[in-house]
């Protein structure tokens, strides 16, 4: 079915939803709750034949795109936009967050998404969403991977700080 083009807005996402995909306006009202309760900004954009919902995390001046949901039937967590913008520090760091993530998944429908290469997003369809138990898995893996993205954020201001303190002492010296 196509709907006219709209500006991108929570109510012309919600109504295309509701058109093309009715038993996802929940999914879709649940992960609006879990954002405005895990400070996760939420913006809306419309193409010609499809809008979409997409969750980003702000840490200091940098924004990361999380999570996108589309009224073509397509919910995305994004590993790749996260990996290209938030390297990882150390190899130990890396590995953790790759067996953090294999442990999430096999809770979750079955995706094509490898947790040996992180460089990627999974992708789903909204259909896979119809219970309360993937969606709960599905927002486990959202508050794991927010968890860490904070955590890793943290470590490198703590970084800086400690760095710049230490050159302020040995100039001060």
């Amino acid at each position: 079915m196509s709907v006219p083009k709209q500006s991108g807005s929570r109510t012309a996402f919600l109504e295309r939803l509701a058109l093309e995909h009715p038993d996802s306006v929940a999914l879709a009202d649940r992960l609006v709750r879990w954002a405005r309760a895990n400070d996760v900004v939420l913006r809306w954009s419309s193409a010609a034949t499809f809008d979409t919902m997409i969750g980003w995390i702000v840490l200091g001046v940098q924004e990361q795109k999380v999570f996108s949901v589309q009224t073509n039937g397509q919910v995305s967590v994004l590993f790749r936009q996260l990996s290209n913008r938030v390297p990882i520090a150390s190899d130990s760091a890396r590995e953790a967050t790759l067996q953090g993530l294999a442990a999430h998944l096999p809770n979750l429908p079955a995706t094509s998404f490898s947790a040996t290469k992180p460089d990627d997003k999974a992708v789903w369809p909204l259909s896979a969403f119809a219970t309360a138990e993937p969606v709960g898995e599905l927002l486990k893996l959202l508050e794991w991977m927010l968890r860490g993205l904070r955590a890793e954020h943290e470590e490198m201001l703590a970084g800086r700080r400690t760095k710049k303190k230490g050159k302020s002492v040995v100039a001060q010296g």
